[in-house]
């Protein structure tokens, strides 16, 4: 369970349409309130990828409304 404080790691890996996997142009990571209002947007950059394709996002939440991310 995500708490106030915590830190979480968002993953993702990006693939084409046979599987492979590939870099995309801009990779964002937008946060919201429960309303679906925007708090933060970060653009990640190589120092967030892990190999082609893979990337990650450590997230700490230090607010006490809950929040949502895409």
């Amino acid at each position: 369970m995500f708490q106030i404080g915590n830190t979480i790691r968002l993953s993702c890996t990006f693939t084409d349409f046979e599987g492979r996997k590939v870099d995309p142009v801009i990779v964002k990571v937008i946060i919201y309130d429960v309303l679906y209002r925007k708090i933060n947007e970060y653009t990640l950059d190589v120092t967030n990828k892990l190999r082609v394709g893979d990337y990650y996002f450590d997230y700490s939440e230090y607010k006490t409304s809950g929040d949502y991310y895409d």
